[in-house]
């Protein structure tokens, strides 16, 4: 392959007049709210998880990439990773939703342009980095309106962040974990015609696993039944399959959706700010 040439990110395409949402997008990357242009093919991943596919342009989730060298503590917080992490600025990851079971994950990230990314020593980062998402939240076609509750299912950790302002911390599933449920304990309202600013931050810590999934169903009527039996449950082999391609469920998650949890679909993430999603 030939090495990443740094090129600076143009804006990612005219406003989304259809997309409408009762929210302020907080911290949307500079530069990306107005555009003339799509960005270069060297400047972005499409889908780098196989995630499935996009629903529409004015749908999907941005990324930015974040990655430790040999010299720096190995971090077992992803806001440490954002924040002491050297973030490749060039490239953004734009992902059609958060369905990644857990799998081997040794291939790294190829930009459309075919550069593939690499740490300092000229190795394709497969472990040891953050990914820092932004994306709002939606009701997709068929789904009801009303109070959900959302789960994130990682490897490592990941935090999900929801609302205006600097938002509010709605699920904590940080650190060194093997693939892990964590879910909500507050509901979240879902109406026709608005979206919730989100944003998800996930880490890698040592090769090779990976896992990235958000969940939601209709909030409990029963109290009880808030803290789901696998809420706080972990190992890599306890959800899905990962000896199998592509990864099968297994009980555990099979129960998960007999209770009515469900992925949230490339449907229920719409493009932050007015960015149409380049990835056609």
């Amino acid at each position: 392959m030939k090495p990443l040439k740094a090129s600076k990110l143009l804006a990612l395409l005219l406003l989304c007049a259809a997309c409408t949402t009762k929210y302020s997008f907080v911290n949307v990357p500079p530069g990306f709210d107005q555009a003339a242009s799509l960005p270069p093919e060297g400047t972005y991943v499409c889908d780098p998880f196989d995630a499935g596919p996009k629903a529409s342009l004015q749908t999907g989730i941005i990324g930015s990439l974040h990655y430790l060298d040999a010299s720096q503590p190995q971090y077992s917080s992803v806001r440490d990773y954002l924040q002491f992490g050297h973030a490749i600025n060039d490239v953004m990851l734009i992902m059609n939703r958060l369905y990644v079971p857990t799998r081997p994950f040794d291939r790294g990230f190829t930009t459309l342009g075919g550069d593939v990314l690499r740490n300092e020593s000229g190795e394709a980062l497969i472990e040891w980095f953050a990914v820092d998402m932004r994306t709002r939240l939606g009701l997709g076609p068929t789904d009801a309106p009303g109070a959900y509750q959302l789960a994130l299912i990682t490897d490592d950790g990941s935090i999900l962040t929801v609302g205006d302002g600097a938002g509010t911390e709605l699920i904590n599933n940080d650190g060194f974990h093997s693939t892990k449920m964590k879910c909500a304990t507050q509901p979240l309202d879902f109406q026709p015609g608005s979206t919730i600013p989100a944003r998800i931050e996930y880490f890698q810590g040592p090769r090779t696993h990976i896992s990235l999934v958000l969940m939601w169903r209709p909030w409990p009527a029963n109290p009880a039944d808030v803290n789901d039996p696998e809420c706080d449950q972990s190992g890599n082999d306890h959800f899905f399959d990962s000896t199998q391609n592509p990864s099968a469920p297994r009980q555990a998650y099979n129960d998960l959706l007999a209770r009515g949890w469900r992925p949230m679909s490339a449907q229920n993430f719409y493009m932050p700010g007015s960015i149409l999603n380049p990835c056609e």
